[in-house]
């Protein structure tokens, strides 16, 4: 039940991306306004996310978690009676703060409540499944529903959300609430920085790194996110602890985990792109090419659990940055007459088992070991760093792109197969720095992530005494 809410927010922005054509026609959006509808979501998400987690640690995360999911919902319903600019705008805002409540609380309260080892790898096996495989399902999912109706999109969230408010009071069990206080300055800075960042990177997809419309919000990010850092050195209880990133394999696996979405978010994008823009594919064709990651990646979570348990967080962490980099590979020769079931078809199987193998044993080695009273901020982290990791991956990898296609065009109007020729030499591009992405992420993790979530070999011999110290303390509780 837990993973519905980070399905649920993982989906929302894909399936809206899906739907952008339709919301422009409808309410009479222009080009400038029409990115608003990703951005006033994707501003307070990414902005809230280590506020909403340190706000579980300290008030009860099912009591924060329920707060979010019923601002999500209540949002995602006035989303769809949105009548003008302004009132979607305002609406998908709200949206961004429930998602940036529920989704640190939502990771925070399955780490609480299953104890390490084999019940907590399973429980963030399907977990991680919902995460990978969110995107992929708004995809597919938008991109049917808004052959009926752009407002059916964002009414898919309403049912589902419902349910998480009525099954969550019974289900999950309240934390108790810290009697410490809220960094309040930490908050502030940390907040302005992350939306400013978050702002700035969504500008940098759209007009590149040297218009004012980028680097003015940039600059602008600095001065808070130094504050915030200061501040964070400096307080007595900081709103985001630097004891969190003293533990090796912690620090390394949100370093991973950046350059992992970045490289998916991107791959996730460009062929979207390149079967709509190349190959004519409609957008719900589009959405259709995720289907088979889509199941993969709902039924393979429990799979991906018991590897966990048998060989380790970083070997699955290894394995699946490998399977991704082959995925990569293969959209990085993209001509303008390959063909989804024989050139891409089999590359994204590659791409899709990395995600499920990859986002597994990050989530669990980010939260393993963590205080109890640090549960809460440290998903939130994890959370934040998908949110930028991905914003800054796309940022970064459309302007190089688009860079290859204006070159390869030579500055002159183009269109048909000159134009199409030109798209696919800046898509190419955009795989291999994917590629190298991927590799980045290897060298990262190699050295830096340990086994993790394995279980102790002589407990795999009957009648083993297993040495005490091999055992990692138990930091959680198994669900009553």
């Amino acid at each position: 039940m837990l993973s519905l809410v980070m399905l649920l927010v993982s989906m929302t922005l894909s399936s809206m991306n899906v739907a952008l054509p339709s919301v422009q026609e409808d309410l009479g959006l222009s080009e400038d306004s029409l990115q608003w509808v990703v951005t006033s979501y994707s501003l307070p998400f990414g902005g809230l996310l280590l506020l909403g987690g340190r706000a579980g640690d300290l008030l009860g995360r099912r009591r924060v978690l329920l707060a979010g999911v019923a601002l999500f919902t209540g949002a995602s319903l006035a989303t769809a009676l949105a009548t003008g600019p302004a009132f979607l705008f305002a609406a998908r805002a709200v949206q961004g703060v429930g998602a940036a409540l529920a989704a640190p609380s939502a990771l925070a309260l399955i780490t609480e409540q299953y104890a390490e080892g084999s019940p907590r790898n399973r429980a963030l096996g399907v977990y991680a499944g919902a995460a990978s495989a969110g995107a992929a399902v708004g995809l597919v999912l938008g991109g049917a529903l808004t052959v009926l109706s752009w407002r059916a999109t964002a009414l898919l969230n309403v049912p589902f959300g419902v349910l998480v408010c009525l099954l969550a009071p019974r289900l999950v069990a309240e934390t108790a609430r810290q009697g410490r206080r809220l960094d309040l300055t930490g908050a502030v800075t940390g907040t302005l920085g992350l939306s400013a960042l978050a702002f700035a990177l969504s500008q940098a997809s759209r007009y590149g790194w040297t218009d004012r419309q980028t680097w003015v919000p940039a600059v602008a990010a600095v001065v808070p996110l130094a504050g915030f850092g200061v501040r964070e050195v400096l307080a007595r209880e900081p709103l985001l602890p630097l004891r969190l990133f003293r533990d090796r394999s912690r620090a390394g696996a949100y370093a991973t985990t950046l350059l992992v979405v970045a490289y998916q978010g991107v791959s996730f994008l460009f062929l979207a792109q390149y079967v709509q823009r190349v190959l004519g594919y409609s957008p719900l064709e589009a959405g259709l090419i995720y289907l088979p990651a889509t199941l993969a990646n709902t039924f393979l979570p429990v799979v991906w659990a018991r590897l966990m348990t048998r060989f380790g967080g970083r070997a699955l962490v290894v394995a699946g940055v490998t399977c991704s980099a082959i995925g990569l590979a293969g959209p990085a020769q993209l001509d303008t007459d390959t063909q989804y079931l024989t050139g891409l078809l089999p590359f994204m199987v590659f791409t899709a088992a990395g995600a499920g193998l990859t986002f597994l044993p990050l989530t669990l080695v980010a939260v393993h070991g963590v205080e109890s009273r640090d549960v809460g901020i440290s998903s939130g982290v994890l959370n934040a760093l998908q949110s930028v990791g991905g914003a800054l991956g796309i940022a970064a990898v459309v302007s190089l792109a688009a860079a290859v296609t204006t070159g390869e065009l030579g500055g002159a109007p183009a269109a048909g197969a000159e134009l199409a020729a030109a798209l696919v030499a800046g898509y190419r591009t955009a795989f291999w720095i994917c590629c190298g992405l991927a590799v980045w992420a290897l060298l990262v993790a190699l050295p830096t992530i340990g086994p993790v979530g394995r279980r102790p070999r002589e407990a795999d011999v009957p009648g083993a005494v297993v040495d005490p110290a091999l055992v990692p303390p138990p930091s959680g509780r198994q669900p009553s």
